[in-house]
């Protein structure tokens, strides 16, 4: 259904407009401006649906390997990094360069991007988000700090909840069920520490080995 909707939605993008078509929406492209959601968009939030659903059913195989830890967060950084100079704040990767990791990279950066992002949206000028990690017993524990305005205790249960949005946050509410469902999917766990008025840290951990597939129970004779 998920994969149909995304074709619907590319068709449209690239379907031309006709002449008074073009005329109709530049004559409102000034009362347009800023209430119309971007395709692109709204591609994304299909995919992340799509992908978060699949992935908590096992159906996405992970590509792990060794990756450095510091490395994702310097790309995670890379990528954000002029948002964060908009805002003035300091990106700083206190990630050991030792601390490695046996994960899927794509998508463990994509875990580190939607925290940094919210981290972001969060701080006041001249802030600071740091992501660091740790090696703990049978793994490793991964977290990204802001010194933003914190996140109230009541809304601690709904955080991962799919279509729940912080209103003091920018995003589509997806950002953290998409992010719990590739930590999950690496048998690793995700949960948040924060205090009004004193910023917010988010932890996720991964395994030092990959878990073990899940066990089938052996095919027999039906019973009589």
């Amino acid at each position: 259904m998920l994969e149909r909707t995304l074709a619907a939605v590319r068709a449209v993008r690239s379907k031309p407009f006709g002449a008074g078509e073009r005329r109709g929406v530049q004559h409102k492209q000034p009362e347009l401006r800023g209430r119309i959601t971007p395709v692109g968009h709204v591609s994304r939030v299909f995919r992340d649906v799509y992908e978060t659903e699949r992935l908590s059913a096992g159906a996405i195989p992970l590509a792990r390997r060794p990756e450095s830890l510091r490395g994702l967060a310097d790309v995670a950084f890379a990528r954000l990094g002029k948002e964060a100079t908009r805002r003035s704040l300091r990106l700083c990767n206190t990630v050991p360069e030792d601390v490695v990791a046996p994960c899927d990279p794509e998508r463990i950066l994509k875990v580190l991007l939607h925290l940094v992002a919210n981290a972001i949206s969060a701080s006041a000028g001249g802030g600071q988000v740091t992501i660091d990690a740790r090696v703990i017993d049978n793994g490793i524990v991964i977290s990204v700090q802001d010194q933003g305005s914190g996140i109230d205790p009541r809304a601690w249960p709904y955080l991962f909840r799919e279509g729940w949005k912080d209103p003091s946050r920018k995003g589509d509410g997806l950002g953290l069920t998409v992010s719990k469902a590739i930590v999950h999917a690496h048998g690793g766990k995700i949960w948040c520490e924060s205090a009004l008025g004193r910023g917010t840290t988010f932890r996720f951990t991964l395994p030092s080995a990959p878990p073990p597939p899940p066990s089938r129970a052996p095919k027999g004779p039906p019973p009589p």
